[in-house]
């Protein structure tokens, strides 16, 4: 969760997509990613709960599957 994430991931963490689906404060949740990259404590399992809840959302309430999902690895450079 410290480095570059697959491009899902990064999608469901960003503060619009937390923001359209509600569930989260979004300046909480990017204050944790942030505090959790600076690697002075480790949010890791936080964030897996957010991004789970996330994919929850999309998979049973909005309908997506598996395969719309970019389950890659990070592109390099990110």
């Amino acid at each position: 969760m410290r480095g570059p994430l697959p491009s899902f991931a990064e999608e469901q963490l960003s503060p619009a997509s937390l923001r359209a689906k509600g569930l989260f404060d979004v300046d909480r949740v990017t204050r944790t990613r942030e505090l959790h990259r600076s690697r002075r404590v480790d949010r890791s399992e936080q964030l897996q709960a957010v991004l789970q809840l996330q994919l929850w959302d999309e998979i049973f309430v909005r309908g997506r599957s598996l395969d719309d999902f970019d389950v890659g690895p990070p592109a390099p450079g990110d």
